[in-house]
């Protein structure tokens, strides 16, 4: 009797763990594929251009370098100088909103163009030569799960341009949750 007393433990102890095992596997299994399958937007490409009128604009390319396609995209940027002239400075960034409804799907670019022409103080900040920094921020969903990613540039004005007359730039993608 005692043989099977000891027995029935072993197993019942065999058990538990497998059980322990396998709940734990199908935690980390649920985890890796939650952060793998799913839509991962970021900054691609960030440029100052002018149009063909001399009109100045930013061109924010996003892409979608997940699996799964990125719904309701709402892309939110402020621009502002860099540093303030003098303390007493008050900045009022200027805020652009882009709307879509369309699915932004795996490997596809979503080209943002933001006309900076309604925001008259960007203009007085080129025309001083002051850097801006641009904070950009991008949300967008998959079914009901929200997602967002930021990035961060800025527009070197006060630096002389590149051989081939475009503005350096310098850009990041921030994080993404």
């Amino acid at each position: 009797m005692g043989n099977f007393d000891e027995r029935q433990w072993g197993i019942s102890a065999s058990a538990v763990r497998a059980v322990i095992f396998a709940w734990l596997t199908w935690r980390q299994s649920r985890s890796e594929i939650s952060s793998r399958l799913r839509p991962w937007v970021g900054l691609d490409d960030f440029k100052y251009e002018l149009d063909h009128t001399g009109k100045p604009h930013l061109y924010v390319k996003l892409l979608n370098s997940g699996p799964l396609p990125a719904l309701n995209a709402h892309l939110i940027v402020e621009v502002k100088p860099c540093v303030k002239e003098d303390p007493d400075e008050v900045i009022v960034s200027a805020r652009s909103e882009k709307f879509e409804k369309k699915a932004l799907m795996p490997s596809e670019p979503g080209h943002y163009t933001i006309l900076l022409k309604p925001y008259p103080q960007v203009q007085t900040w080129i025309d001083a030569e002051r850097n801006l920094s641009i904070d950009g921020t991008f949300t967008y969903a998959l079914g009901k799960v929200k997602y967002e990613s930021k990035f961060a540039a800025e527009l070197w004005f006060a630096k002389p341009r590149r051989p081939d007359g475009s503005l350096k730039t310098n850009w990041r993608n921030v994080y993404a949750t």
